[in-house]
């Protein structure tokens, strides 16, 4: 059996850019009655045994500036049979393609596909401090969205040019009433109402990223207090959040319920910080 090495241009993992190695299978009794038929490769290989001894070399070759077509085998992700005719070959090659398409699909999960629709709305953002997306999902289909922003008509910070709870000292991730953005939780609840969609049952999702003086980087997003309380009367299920780390968080709604059954609502542990200067 007789190996050859090729590359296959298409997109995926565990590949050198965008190049799948793939191995092709040929035996060595058909690999010598071609090079016959060529007429190459025979100018110094007369036997089959000359020519099995000639593939030896080449397969088990040591030196680091030859083929060393047996390490390059070890490597390859694919094989491909080529002990057949052209137009086998030629389907052999389609089916391979398939396997490949289907093997390194990018197609997202759910999660992630919305979250990065999420992380568009937050574009649409006007805080001065954190740039916040959300879309509510039922039956993994959009039924409203939303993100933080001031009321309607009325002018954010960026029209401002300034934001109203650092110029009153107000601690970041705190007294979240004294702000002119309305978050993006709530717009998405606000817009369903508007529309009449319904939410009940819904999974949202939040995606959120620091927006501070020039600096954008993604930071672990969650739903405030306050939100949290919106989410419960809207009967929002699941809340999956973006994380820093590029993954997310799931968060069961009911889980909320169950703890302020025993605790006290307002004594969250987590609050966003974004150490105003």
């Amino acid at each position: 059996m007789i190996i050859g090495l090729t590359g296959f241009l298409a997109s995926g993992k565990d590949t050198v850019g965008s190049l799948f190695l793939v191995y092709i299978d040929v035996e060595s009794e058909i690999r010598y009655n071609r090079a016959k038929q060529r007429s190459k490769e025979l100018e110094h290989v007369i036997t089959y045994e000359d020519f099995l001894s000639s593939e030896m070399k080449e397969l088990e070759n040591k030196d680091d500036n030859a083929q060393q077509l047996m390490k390059c085998k070890t490597l390859a992700r694919y094989t491909l049979d080529n002990n057949g005719t052209l137009d086998e070959l030629s389907k052999n090659i389609d089916n391979l393609l398939l396997k490949i398409q289907l093997e390194n699909s990018d197609k997202p999960n759910w999660n992630d596909f919305f979250l990065n629709i999420a992380k568009e709305h937050a574009l649409r953002s006007d805080c001065l401090s954190a740039r916040m997306g959300c879309v509510i999902v039922v039956d993994n289909t959009i039924v409203s969205s939303g993100y933080n922003g001031a009321p309607r008509k009325t002018k954010g910070c960026f029209e401002r040019g300034y934001c109203i709870r650092r110029m009153n000292n107000v601690p970041s991730g705190q007294r979240y009433e004294l702000c002119a953005s309305v978050h993006a939780e709530q717009n998405a609840i606000i817009n369903a109402a508007r529309t009449g969609a319904k939410i009940l049952g819904g999974t949202v999702y939040l995606y959120s990223e620091k927006n501070y003086l020039g600096l954008v980087e993604p930071i672990d997003a969650f739903p405030c207090f306050i939100c949290k309380k919106l989410l419960v009367n809207a009967g929002i299920e699941r809340v999956v959040c973006s994380q820093k780390n590029g993954t997310y968080k799931v968060y069961n709604v009911n889980d909320w319920v169950e703890e302020w059954k025993d605790k006290d609502i307002c004594t969250d542990v987590m609050s966003y910080s974004t150490n105003y200067k």
